[in-house]
Order: structure tokens, then sequence, then C-alpha cells
């Protein structure tokens, strides 16, 4: 298990967001591989802007994660809640009550940490890798309810950077397209 002084230190580290901007790197569990642009307001917003040809876009607007895939004409939400990465996105992160850490772990220049939610652990893990010198988030891992892990890197990471409102709108179904859900 962590120390109380590493998990001190992540919380005071991700409390401390209200912006952020960076490129990233995501790799499936298959080995596919697509980039963007992720952008991060706290509290509650999220925007995974992919680059072309993927057609997928992600949308968390403080309540829903809206996840679009353009080519296919669908449009699927679910409670911003019952995700993983809540946890970070949360008004104070507090890694203790409703969230439970599973474990930490330290080598060479990272220190990673292992999350849930307390109430419904099922629902996935959330895996926060730091750079320790200087201490920054350098990459997350989500493990879903099925097992299924995806990996996102991050590089190019702006802290505090003004964000337009428009980016954490979430996209709606067009007349005549497939939509909703939830």
């Amino acid at each position: 298990m962590p120390s109380a002084e590493d998990i001190g230190r992540v919380e005071t580290y991700l409390n401390g967001i209200r912006t952020l901007r960076a490129r990233f790197l995501q790799v499936d569990q298959r080995g596919r591989v697509a980039e963007g642009t992720v952008y991060i307001q706290r509290p509650g917003r999220m925007r995974f802007e992919y680059d072309p040809p993927s057609p997928i876009l992600i949308v968390a607007d403080g309540t829903t994660v809206t996840y679009q895939d353009r080519q296919l004409g669908q449009i699927t939400a679910v409670f911003l809640g019952q995700t993983p990465l809540s946890i970070i996105l949360a008004e104070r992160v507090r890694l203790s009550g409703e969230v439970t850490v599973l474990r930490g772990e330290k080598f060479g220049n990272r220190q990673e940490i292992w999350l849930t939610r307390t109430a419904s652990p099922r629902e996935g893990t959330l895996i926060l890798s730091f750079a320790t010198e200087p201490f920054a988030l350098a990459q997350w891992r989500v493990i879903d309810a099925q097992a299924q892990e995806v990996r996102v890197t991050l590089s190019r990471v702006e802290r505090d950077v003004p964000l337009e409102a428009r980016l954490f709108r979430a996209p709606q179904a067009q007349p005549g397209q497939p939509g909703g859900g939830g």
C-alpha cells in the first residue's frame, strides 16, 4: 500500500488541476493506437478529441460522459459517476471514503496508484502513473468491468490554460440519426 505521504502527494497534485490540455496516445488491449488532444476542466469536465481518421469524440459535461462515433452516427451516454475517471474529475479528490486505494508501487522515476470506487468496485479500476521529478501525471490506465484495459499516455501537458466552455458540450444526436442511449 502507498504511504499516507504518497497518497497526500497525489491528492494535492490532482486537486491543483483546474484545467489541463495535453496530447495523448491511447493504446487498447488489442494494441490499437489512437492519438489526440485531451482537455480537462475540474470539476467534472473532460474532452477526448481524437485525431483523424478516428471518428470518436468523448465528452464529459459534468454529469454525463457522451461517446460519439461519427462514422456510425451513434451517440451513447453514461453517468460520469459510473466511470473510473470520475475519481480524478471530482470537485475535491480524496483517496479515501468513496475511493479505495487498492495498491501503490514505485519504480525508478515513476509512481503508480491503483484506485476504484468503493461503492462499485466492479465498474473498474483506475491506475494513475506519475513521474516523480517533477511530480506530474504521466499516464492512466482504465480496466473496465469486462477486464478490458485502455492506456492513455500524456505528453505536452499544459496546466491552468484557458479552455472554452463549448469544448465540454456533449454531442447531440441529429434528426434521422441513431442516438441517445444510456
